[in-house]
């Protein structure tokens, strides 16, 4: 879906500048998709806290990845300066990473007594 949308924005950009395009795809992964109990955890803790969330699809290869075919398998993103993340250039607040611990407290603590 989003590499067809690529594709096709990359084709009109080439073809209204006349130039030539050739994509060559090097590596690619299925979609990991994480446990809808976890999420939801994560989802609620960060509701109760009363921080702003969304949902949010991730392209990085994450370890939760490998997890996630093991165990159930959630994640819980921190806002980062000018949205830069995984890079050497990453900076978070330190209040936001209080609020994503905070928020993944919250959230084990919600799943642990679910199980009990």
């Amino acid at each position: 879906m989003i590499e067809g949308k690529m594709r096709n924005t990359c084709e009109d950009i080439a073809d209204n500048d006349g130039l030539g395009l050739e994509i060559e795809v090097i590596d690619e992964s299925a979609a990991v998709v994480f446990d809808k109990g976890c999420v939801r955890a994560v989802r609620n803790a960060a509701k109760e806290l009363g921080l702003s969330h969304r949902d949010i699809h991730s392209g990085a290869a994450h370890d939760a990845c490998n997890i996630a075919l093991l165990a159930p398998t959630g994640m819980i993103f921190v806002p980062c300066e000018n949205g830069i993340s995984h890079n050497e250039k990453e900076n978070a607040k330190p209040e936001d990473l209080t609020n994503g611990a905070d928020v993944l407290l919250q959230a084990m603590v919600k799943w642990a007594n679910w199980w009990t």
